[in-house]
Parts: structure tokens; C-alpha cells; sequence
């Protein structure tokens, strides 16, 4: 072999050497940047499927084809871990219930147990970030596109709580107002019911929950101390 041939074979190596280096040191720029974003965050999911492991494509189109379910349930999340891995991009958190606070007009949250994945493909390559962008733009939903992808029945009141103008007639004014004897309860009336229902029994859980591990945690402490005067009896 020529030395001819020999710096060229060199050039070659030195040159995907380099290739490589630059396509991990913007993969890693990548990462750290959707980490600033996202971690710690509340975000709200464009499609609200009950799955804990949701899957989508390059363009942020779900694979997932689950039923959909009650946005406010299975929508809110908290992103507390993200990683950029070779060829895909997960987050990992834990699903919160959105509730409404009438008084303040503000949405709020209550983290729940019940955590998640989400894996969106990211293919390699100097627009990754670009492309990843345009993804995370239909998989998460932005506070001011919120009211246009809720269910019909929810966007006036979501733009009322948000402090944006409503459009068209108000339902119901979007208040909750004490059903006459023999009336007919509106739709959005139910779903209040509903919700307010679903927050007291998560909070009933959570109260139970950490009442019998209390309880338990003092048991422990009971028979460690028992057994050890026990032991130091028979000394």
C-alpha cells in the first residue's frame, strides 16, 4: 500500500472521526436545552390517551390508538426526567388532575401517583433540533391553543378561566348554578359534578394512604423498640 493511499485512508477515518465528534456535541446542545425546557414542567397533552407508555412518530403523531378519555384526568403532566437517546427522544413524569379554581379564574393541579413515558422518535442530523421542535408543538399542547382543542362544551369556559374572550354564547355563563327541582342539569354541570367527585376520592386515597403508612411506619418503630429492650433484658 502507497503512502498515497495510506493519507487517504487517514483522511477518511479523521473526517467520520470528526463527523461523529460534531453529530454527539449537537446531540448533547440538543438534550441540554430540552432539559431546560422541559424538566420540572407541567404540560398539557394534545391527545389524552390513559396509556403509560404513549408512543409517537417524527411529526408528533401518536401511535398509540387507545380510546381518548377525559382531558383533564389524562391530559396534565409533569415532566421530570428527559433523555435524548439515539434515534428517539423520552420523557418520563407523573400524570396531575387539572382542576379549576372559579374564584381566581386559574387552572390548577393535583400530582397524582399514576406516572408516564413518552417516546417520540428523533432522527440524527444537523436539524434535529428543528424537527424535534416541531414535533413537541403536537404532542404538548400550548396554553393559548388550549381552548381550541378541548371538547366544545369546555372551550367557553376554558377561555373565560384563561382571560380570553369567549366566542359565541356562554355555557351556562360557565358557572356552576344550583339545579331547580325537577330541572334538567346541563352537560357542563355533570362534568363539574363529576370532576368535583374525582378530586375528593383522590384525595380520600391520598389521605388513606398516608394515614395506614404512618400507622405502619409506628408499628416498625414499636417492634424495634420492643425487641430491643427485649435484648437488653436478657443482658
Amino acid at each position: 500500500m502507497t503512502r498515497t493511499h495510506l493519507c487517504f485512508i487517514a483522511l477518511i477515518v479523521s473526517a467520520n472521526c470528526a463527523s461523529a465528534i460534531a453529530t454527539n456535541a449537537t446531540a448533547a446542545n440538543t438534550e441540554d436545552q430540552l432539559r431546560k425546557s422541559y424538566i420540572n414542567t407541567e404540560k398539557i397533552l394534545r391527545h389524552a390517551y390513559a396509556s403509560d407508555a404513549l408512543k409517537f412518530d417524527g411529526n408528533g403523531n401518536p401511535k398509540n390508538h387507545d380510546q381518548e378519555g377525559a382531558w383533564t384526568v389524562l391530559s396534565g403532566v409533569i415532566i421530570d426526567d428527559l433523555r435524548l437517546k439515539p434515534g428517539k427522544v423520552e420523557f418520563r413524569g407523573h400524570r396531575r388532575l387539572i382542576v379549576f379554581d372559579d374564584q381566581n379564574k386559574k387552572m390548577r393541579s393535583l400530582k397524582l401517583r399514576e406516572t408516564f413515558s413518552i417516546e417520540i422518535q428523533a432522527g440524527d442530523g444537523p436539524d434535529q433540533e428543528a424537527r424535534l421542535s416541531a414535533a413537541l408543538a403536537q404532542v404538548f399542547v400550548a396554553p393559548e391553543e388550549l381552548a381550541s382543542v378541548v371538547p366544545d362544551y369546555w372551550r367557553d369556559y376554558i377561555a373565560r378561566a384563561t382571560g380570553r374572550p369567549a366566542q359565541g354564547a356562554p355555557c351556562e355563563d360557565s358557572t356552576v348554578r344550583e339545579v331547580e327541582s325537577g330541572s334538567r342539569p346541563s352537560a357542563w354541570q355533570i362534568l363539574t359534578i363529576l370532576q368535583n367527585i374525582t378530586i375528593r376520592a383522590i384525595l380520600l386515597k391520598n389521605l388513606v394512604h398516608t394515614y395506614y403508612a404512618s400507622q405502619y411506619q409506628a408499628f416498625v418503630l414499636l417492634c424495634n423498640s420492643a425487641h430491643t429492650s427485649s435484648y437488653g433484658s436478657v443482658e
